[in-house]
């Protein structure tokens, strides 16, 4: 009879215990937390990123020097590279479809001024253009990437950001001597202004 209570107790035990690993294999895993500075990288890189690929697709039309040229493919493989993982971390950290930063006027963010003006440029012209807006892109964007190392608070996001840091830098020094400012853009206003 005292057999009949203890194998009562020990099944009732065992449900236990397998109850409480089910639950624990239930949980949630902890959810990803986005801080601020995390978002605005995100989708300013995603920006400058973008808007640096229609420059890049000048290049093999309107360039002369194979510097440059060579520059431009270190930076379009890059922005390749990293552009999907900047897109999945925007759809993880919730952000709108639509980029604030997209057509800013702001340093390292080639503009559709910058790019109209580029595309009547050929030669020495166009590379010394193209290669100024390409170091303000790259400057700018490691300054960022940088920033976001220092105060991000998403771990793939500042894992990103060090990769990007490091990228840059090496584009950087692959770019032509010279061209030490990023172009200004220039406006329609501007253009009229100056024609006699």
């Amino acid at each position: 009879m005292l057999t009949c209570p203890r194998l009562v107790l020990a099944a009732a035990a065992a449900a236990l215990l397998s109850g409480v690993a089910g639950c624990a294999k239930q949980q949630p895993a902890t959810p990803v937390t986005f801080g601020g500075t995390d978002r605005a990288w995100i989708e300013i890189t995603i920006a400058m990123d973008e808007q640096v690929r229609p420059l890049l697709d000048l290049v093999p039309a309107h360039s002369t020097d194979p510097t440059l040229r060579a520059a431009a493919e270190q930076v379009r493989s890059l922005v390749d590279a990293e552009l999907p993982t900047l897109r999945r971390l925007h759809d993880q950290a919730g952000l709108s479809p639509a980029n604030p930063h997209t057509g800013m006027e702001m340093p390292g963010l080639v503009t559709a001024t910058q790019l109209a003006h580029a595309a009547t440029l050929y030669g020495r012209e166009f590379d010394a253009f193209t290669a100024a807006a390409l170091r303000g892109f790259l400057k700018h964007g490691a300054d960022l990437a940088r920033s976001e190392t220092e105060n991000g608070a998403e771990a793939q996001t500042k894992a990103l950001a060090a990769t990007a840091t490091r990228v840059r830098a090496r584009a950087l020094s692959a770019l032509p001597p010279g061209a030490a400012r990023q172009p200004a853009a220039r406006s329609a206003s501007m253009t009229a202004s100056s024609t006699p």
